[in-house]
């Protein structure tokens, strides 16, 4: 009997390792974070396998691949005439600052940031020009 009690450990601990332990995947063209009770505790983990507490601990990804980010608005000319804009900006984000980002903004970051700058800088371009000017350029 007691030839077996080593086995039935192994067993054991393997098995509460696969109930307890947390395994993830970080897909190709993305970073994760990991965060322990919330606190961002790592640099930008690049793309593999990572083992990690459920418990304690989360791992988020980030897509840092290219995006595209189009957005439809209303604004007024120079001349206060309403006009319509379509406008389309492809960004991607720096892999080596991610969990900057995540930390600071959070995973909203477009809503938060990037959407607003946009709407600042279409506002004050279009805000420059005559509507009659602009449709004769």
């Amino acid at each position: 009997m007691n030839k077996y009690v080593p086995v039935v450990g192994i067993i054991l601990i393997v098995v509460l390792f696969i109930m307890f332990g947390g395994i993830t995947v970080v897909n190709t063209g993305h970073r994760g974070i990991k965060t322990r009770f919330g606190e961002v505790v790592s640099n930008s983990l690049p793309e593999g396998i990572y083992f990690y507490n459920p418990l304690t601990s989360n791992i988020t990804q980030m897509d840092i691949r290219v995006q595209k980010y189009p957005i439809k608005m209303e604004t007024y000319t120079k001349d206060v005439q309403q006009t319509a804009v379509g406008v389309v900006i492809n960004y991607a984000l720096d892999p080596e600052k991610v969990h900057m980002l995540y930390k600071t903004v959070g995973k909203d970051y477009q809503g938060r940031v990037i959407q607003p700058q946009i709407y600042n800088a279409v506002k004050d371009v279009i805000g420059k020009w005559e509507a009659d000017r602009a449709m004769n350029c």
